[in-house]
């Protein structure tokens, strides 16, 4: 890893290490008592230090306008050595590269970062995979810490440089929020990435640092070593588990985004011409997120599904032309009761080509409205399909179904891992059917559950107190039996 050290300065080449007035030292315990950094004995390779606060080997190579120490990962001086002999190679190869003009091109980070687009391009991603990658390299641009990020050198990109684009991206970068469409009226800022956000920017930056490696412009990529890797660059993973409401209340829900508020007064005005284009509005917010609960679509899936896709492949069945991937492409069923009558509104004077939705529509702000004037936890857009799989698991269907229809292409287990999370009231409901199946089975006392013949104490001591209500014929724990019993 590329580290800057905080030694006396190039212009010092003494073989010994060196106080900050210039006086020599001839051992290594001087160096520690005179508060030296580095030291080298004669008789090591030139480019061979020892960092004394830290008791770890070191190794300076010029490969670039300055002359770093760049770490051995060792404390070891044979380890040292060996390992010394491999990098010197490396960067006999790095300079051969850049002298013969390969490299060139590749000396900064927007060159490096020109060359992931390129590879990006050429690979089978979908478009949106693509925008996505896009959107992570801009925002590394726009926050780059370091001077001005096309003419960096990335040969000179440091853990300090890292951890500050990452701290700048956590607690100081200014952004806009939400989507800002050609009728944004005001702009929201707001302050410090999402740690999601935050990793995805820092992805972006070991990608072109590794096309940098690639291209022979730098050694090694610094998020690569070890001490790199124990100042845990990422931030960890926060993942928002959605409260989801019962049925009924998410009934109450659709019905509430179809409200329009201050509708006595707002329809004496120009007529009822605004109450009814508000209305309008209204409806279609409501339309779109009873079709994302529904289905399960994605966001910008339901706003691609045509009239001809009702019953295109099979009756009863909805396709879905997803670009996610090709497992993306599906049939989902409407097995809904209220998707039928929504999927005759939305129908009424279309074309098969005509989409159901216009391009532009997005529910996230009325659902927000609708949920604050409710009192119930606040849901997003991409919640809504969390309720369609939570729903389908609830009513029985299996994780590959489940996956089929959401478009997984993994057999399942994105799902169990994403959409795996049950609703209290079904928790509960599931709860009291097991306990009523168990005291059927073998009564409501609990007298009936078989116990050990020849149960055994703590000390070893046989005693029918240490009894353990368990056996492996009936398989009903101690604490069921208690229930039973209670409950009796």
């Amino acid at each position: 890893m590329d580290t800057h050290s905080d030694s006396p300065s190039e212009k010092q080449e003494e073989v010994a290490a060196t106080s900050a007035k210039g006086r020599k030292y001839q051992t290594e315990a001087e160096a520690r008592r005179g508060g030296a950094t580095w030291w080298r004995e004669e008789s090591w390779p030139e480019c061979l230090y020892k960092k004394l606060t830290v008791g770890r080997y070191f190794y300076r190579a010029r490969t670039g306008p300055s002359r770093p120490f760049l770490q051995l990962e060792t404390d070891d001086l044979k380890v040292a050595r060996r390992r010394l002999r491999d990098k010197m190679s490396e960067v006999a190869d790095l300079r051969a590269s850049g002298q013969n003009g390969k490299s060139a091109e590749f000396r900064t980070l927007g060159a490096c970062a020109e060359e992931m687009l390129r590879i990006v391009q050429r690979s089978e991603r979908n478009e949106r995979t693509r925008q996505a990658y896009k959107n992570h390299l801009d925002r590394l641009r726009t926050h780059w810490q370091r001077g001005i990020f096309e003419s960096y050198p990335a040969a000179r990109v440091d853990l300090d440089a890292i951890m500050d684009l990452r701290d700048h991206l956590k607690n100081r970068a200014v952004f806009v929020a939400g989507r800002v469409g050609p009728n944004t009226k005001r702009v929201k800022k707001r302050t410090g990435f999402s740690n999601n956000i935050v990793n995805q920017t820092m992805w972006a930056l070991r990608v072109c640092l590794d096309i940098a490696v690639d291209k022979r412009v730098r050694v090694e990529n610094p998020f690569l070593t070890k001490s790199t890797l124990e100042k845990k660059i990422n931030l960890p993973k926060v993942r928002r588990q959605p409260d989801l409401p019962p049925t009924d209340v998410m009934q109450k829900l659709f019905a509430e985004m179809r409200a329009v508020p201050d509708a006595a007064r707002i329809s004496t005005k120009r007529g009822g011409a605004l109450f009814s284009f508000r209305q309008q509005f209204a409806n279609q917010n409501a339309d779109l997120a009873e079709f994302l609960a529904y289905t399960g679509c994605r966001h910008e899936e339901a706003l691609d599904v045509r009239l001809g896709d009702i019953n295109k492949n099979a009756q009863g069945f909805l396709f879905v032309d997803g670009t996610k991937s090709q497992q993306s492409k599906r049939d989902v069923p409407i097995m809904v009761p209220e998707l039928r009558p929504l999927l005759s509104r939305l129908a009424f004077g279309k074309q098969p080509n005509d989409t159901l939705f216009p391009s532009t529509a997005d529910c996230l702000a009325a659902l927000a409205r609708a949920c604050r004037r409710l009192g119930i936890p606040k849901l997003v857009q991409h919640e809504l399909r969390h309720y369609f799989a939570t729903v389908a698991l609830e009513e029985g269907a299996s994780f590959p179904l489940l996956a089929e229809w959401l478009g997984h292409s993994d057999g399942g287990v994105l799902a169990a891992k994403t959409y795996g999370h049950i609703r209290k009231t079904h928790a509960r409901a599931e709860a009291d059917r097991i306990m009523a199946s168990l005291a059927k089975k073998y009564g409501t006392t609990g007298a009936n559950v078989p116990t050990p013949a020849n149960p055994v104490g703590p000390n070893g001591v046989k005693t029918e107190s240490d009894a353990v209500p368990f056996s492996l014929e009936s398989s009903v724990p101690a604490t069921v039996a208690s229930l039973q019993s209670t409950s009796a």
